[in-house]
């Protein structure tokens, strides 16, 4: 057999005498403190508040509502509703207990006829739950509450006879099923004059209690089965006025497999009368195509089988409640209490602030509260007595002041906090290091990167200058000048003191490249003979700091001559020149394992032997660099 869905359904009409009797009850009861749910436990209409009724009241209530629909093809009609009456109790505080008893009313009106009606006890649903604050503002009315709430759904069995006569009439019939479970997770927001409740759980599904349907049912279009439903609900509260609450709610069921899903909204208004009652009143109204309020069914030629009737009529149906909560059980009168209130300024300005104010010694404790950001206010309820304020902030200097407060009564302290003086700012410490990067060999400024390496940082020299500048904390650094074609070299032991100027200059050798030729232009011998003359010895200690500055490289010392003698002679005799720059190389500390001497006497001219100057060019000592 086809379903298109499960359909959720209530409705009020006319009940039994005890219903004026528990109107009669309400109205007579004490002062309302909560505002409960249908169910009983406080909150909107259908969505439950995290919150909980005071400690020690008993709540009664009685809520109904009521849909019908036309039927298709006569003038007959259908009428359903539920009428919801509960109990409830919270014993202790952040806890609460309720019990609700569900009574269900069908009426099918027939023109020029006898109607067929039924009022039928559905079940019982017990309730418990569980609230705590989590944050509560008093001054702002500002609050935050997490709670959670527990049922079982308890169906009575249906009435036989009267059940037949309404599935006769198109109502969908009842079939004996077992008890359910649901639970939901709450949460509230509280704003000053609105309340947001939150909620979102799930619930059994209660299966048949036994497997054979009744035939009367089995005929036609028989209840869904069992399936488990998500819950979810959305509901705010708004204050506007003294007795006067616009209430709105979205509540709806998502089902599994075999059953569609259901979503309604509810607008309504709650009326908080100044004799302790609580009056509700709304409506439902369905959002998606293919539910109604009423569970009733047609037969449909064109499929051959029963289906959901769906009928514009019945895509919504009021409601009408009436609540009234009572301290059955005595509860001790609250101890006297007064309130302490005022404002928290800027003494320069009169800007509000934001501070904490303690209370210190004060017995019992007291937590400290804060003034509002935005206005400066704070406000405080205590016992009547002496308490010692202490208001701190930030940048501020603090204030205690002693404050006496008597029952009943507002005593108004305002504090204006002088700000602290701004600390004078640490004295930076600060040097400057320059100097000047220049090639040793003609003095001339080098682009080059010098880098204070404990701080890894790198500046630029100057091209056309050489110069770098840079201001430094106090402090010994490690200086490094690097250069393309030139040996780095590092200063290590760099003093900066704080306001002076240290002075670093850097003077680079070239690097020697394999295969690189130096010639050593101003190195001069006793005529005929290998003695170096004391005038080469400036040219032969810049070779000296140019191998030093190169510490891998393997030069070999090559002896040139012209071509004035025989050529044993003059291979002789270069041969000897080159072995005595070799000596000297290594008296002035450089490792004979770097040097090699050799003479090639007139073998490799560089100019002409036929001119003087040509000579002259050709008697020279040349380094050729081995390797690097």
């Amino acid at each position: 057999m086809k379903r298109k869905k499960k359909k959720e359904v209530i409705m009020l009409k006319k009940c039994s005498i005890f219903i004026p009797l528990l109107i009669v009850f309400l109205l007579t009861s004490s002062t309302l403190l909560a505002h409960p749910t249908f169910y009983g436990t406080e909150g909107a209409y259908r969505t439950y508040s995290a919150r909980t009724t005071e400690m020690g009241y008993l709540t009664f209530g009685l809520h109904g509502d009521y849909a019908f629909s036309d039927v298709a093809g006569s003038d007959s009609a259908r009428h359903f509703g539920d009428i919801n009456t509960f109990l409830g109790y919270a014993p202790i505080k952040y806890f609460e207990l309720a019990l609700l008893a569900r009574i269900q009313a069908r009426y099918y009106f027939i023109p020029y006829s006898e109607d067929v009606y039924e009022f039928a006890f559905k079940g019982l649903r017990p309730i418990v739950k569980l609230g705590l604050p989590v944050f509560r503002d008093t001054v702002n009315d500002v609050g935050f509450t997490l709670g959670a709430t527990g049922f079982v759904n308890i169906p009575w069995h249906p009435i036989t006879s009267t059940d037949s006569q309404m599935v006769e009439v198109g109502f969908i019939g009842n079939v004996q099923r077992q008890p359910s479970f649901g639970a939901l997770f709450l949460a509230d927001f509280d704003f000053n004059v609105m309340s947001m409740h939150f909620n979102a759980g799930s619930e059994g599904g209660a299966s048949f209690r036994t497997e054979d349907i009744p035939s009367y049912i089995a005929n036609t279009l028989p209840p869904p089965p069992a399936e488990r439903r998500f819950l979810w609900g959305i509901g705010f509260e708004i204050l506007t006025g003294p007795y006067v609450k616009f209430l709105f709610e979205a509540v709806g069921k998502h089902c599994e497999a075999g059953v569609s899903d259901t979503v309604w909204v509810t607008p309504g208004i709650r009326f908080v009368t100044p004799v302790g009652v609580t009056i509700d009143m709304g409506g439902d109204f369905a959002i998606l195509t293919d539910m109604d309020f009423i569970p009733d069914y047609e037969y449909d030629n064109t499929i051959n089988d029963y289906q959901l009737y769906i009928n514009q009529r019945s895509k919504w149906r009021v409601f009408f409640g009436i609540t009234s909560s009572s301290a059955i059980f005595a509860k001790p009168p609250p101890p006297p209490k007064a309130t302490i209130a005022g404002k928290v300024t800027d003494e320069e300005t009169g800007e509000p602030l934001s501070a904490t104010i303690s209370f210190p010694g004060a017995e019992p404790p007291l937590e400290s509260i804060t003034s509002d950001p935005e206005t400066g206010l704070y406000k405080i309820v205590v016992s009547p007595g002496v308490y010692r304020f202490h208001v701190s902030k930030a940048g501020y200097r603090w204030v205690e002041k002693p404050v006496r407060v008597v029952k009943g009564q507002t005593e108004v302290e305002d504090f204006a906090l002088q700000k602290k003086p701004k600390p004078k700012p640490p004295e930076e410490k600060k040097g400057i290091l320059t100097g000047k990067v220049y090639a040793a060999k003609d003095k001339k400024p080098i682009l080059a990167n010098v880098t204070i390496v404990e701080l890894d940082k790198k500046i630029v020299t100057d091209a056309s200058t050489g110069v770098y500048k840079i201001t430094l904390e106090p402090g010994t650094y490690t200086v490094k000048a690097e250069a393309d074609k030139y040996v780095t070299d590092a200063k290590p032991g760099v003093v900066v003191r704080n306001k002076e100027t240290t002075l670093q200059n850097f003077e680079l050798n070239e690097k020697m490249v394999k295969g690189q030729v130096i010639v050593l232009r101003g190195i001069y011998f006793d005529t005929g003979k290998a003695t170096i003359r004391p005038e080469s010895y400036p040219v032969l200690d810049d070779a000296v700091r140019v191998l030093q500055a190169n510490p891998k490289a393997i030069v070999e010392i090559a002896g040139h001559t012209d071509s004035v003698g025989s050529d044993s002679y003059n291979r002789g005799l270069s041969d000897r020149r080159a072995n005595s720059v070799k000596n000297f190389l290594i008296s002035r500390g450089v490792a004979y394992n770097r040097l090699q001497a050799m003479g090639y006497g007139e073998s490799m001219p560089i100019a002409s032997n036929a001119t003087r100057d040509g000579r002259q060019m050709n008697r020279r000592i040349e380094f050729r660099v081995l390797s690097n």
